[in-house]
């Protein structure tokens, strides 16, 4: 091999040294690494809603009202939770706007408390000869709660609600009421209600229906406070919002729990 051979094969051998270096950098440059969580952080077992003690305050401000919010609590690479309003629209009953909060996985857990639903009725009938038609009225009222003596019991269901705290009360890490779910925030502050006529001959059957659904959720124009925690970590913190409508509610903030030996 001659001078001018050997320079040629070794410039090429280095280049092709170097772009494989260079690759093999851009492959563990763009490479996503999971965070694995620092088990060695410890929490405090317990903390004071709506202290800042102890606690980082993300300040949002922010509009739920078409697109939800979704908020990874603990940095790692899944969001843990997902705040949002749901329209559910039909052709019979309207719009009925319901307010929620996701936990995303089972280690993303909200505080809740246990209680016995139940659903009051108060049914009335009548009807109305007018010339060759007879009318038949049916009218029923839909309630969570008793409004008079007239309304009997329809049904009962246990269920589980976002246990409502206020500032200044404890949350402890070993709380047994702690679960991964799907919970509602809002009650319809808007009474619900549905109409129907159906017509046969000589007869007309007219419904009317009516909802009233505002017990066990929070309400409009309050501040709420929803307590969460994040399993395996035991990390704890709370969402601070604001029902502002029928339609809309607002993220405040949302704090999350310092480790201990940091600021």
């Amino acid at each position: 091999m001659n001078t001018y051979s050997s320079t040629i094969f070794w410039t090429l051998f280095v280049l092709m040294i170097l772009a494989t270096i260079h690759l093999g950098c851009q492959k563990s440059e763009n490479e996503i690494i999971p965070r694995i969580p620092d088990q060695t952080y410890q929490f405090a077992d317990s903390l004071i809603v709506g202290d800042s003690v102890g606690m980082r305050i993300h300040k949002r401000n922010q509009l739920i009202k078409n697109y939800p919010i979704t908020i990874n609590i603990d940095g790692d690479e899944s969001d843990d939770f997902r705040l949002e309003n749901i329209d559910y629209l039909s052709a019979s009953h309207g719009s009925s706007i319901v307010m929620y909060v996701f936990a995303l996985h089972d280690s993303a857990q909200v505080l809740v408390e246990s209680f016995i639903d139940t659903s009051y009725i108060l049914e009335k009938r009548d009807t109305v000869m007018q010339g060759d038609t007879m009318y038949y009225y049916f009218e029923n009222h839909y309630s969570c709660r008793r409004e008079s003596d007239d309304y009997r019991i329809k049904w009962t269901s246990p269920r589980s609600k976002i246990r409502d705290v206020d500032s200044t009360d404890i949350l402890e890490k070993m709380d047994a009421k702690w679960k991964t779910d799907t919970l509602r925030i809002n009650g319809s502050a808007k009474p619900g209600h549905w109409h129907d006529k159906d017509e046969l001959p000589n007869k007309i059957f007219i419904t009317n229906e009516h909802y009233i659904n505002d017990c066990h959720y929070f309400l409009e124009n309050e501040v709420h406070y929803i307590p969460f925690k994040i399993v395996g970590i035991n990390l704890m913190g709370w969402f601070k919002v604001q029902i502002l409508n029928y339609y809309s509610f607002k993220l405040i903030e949302y704090a999350v729990q310092k480790p201990l030996d940091r600021d």
